[in-house]
């Protein structure tokens, strides 16, 4: 998460850097965050320490 806030906020100053930026998000999955999310809430639905944490880490990149 913490890799997928850092890359959001780079500037793709030209096409060597867009890529560098595009291949990290691609790496870290900053795509598949949110489903990421949902399947963790999903699973850990009556473990309120799990999911206090998986909100902690949210507020993190927002």
């Amino acid at each position: 998460m913490v890799e997928c806030n850092h890359w959001g906020g780079e500037e793709p100053y030209d096409k060597e850097r867009a890529e560098q930026i595009r291949k990290a998000v691609e790496k870290a999955r900053c795509d598949s965050l949110d489903s990421e999310e949902q399947a963790l809430e999903r699973k850990y639905k009556g473990n309120k320490k799990i999911l206090d944490a998986v909100g902690k880490a949210k507020e993190l990149v927002t």
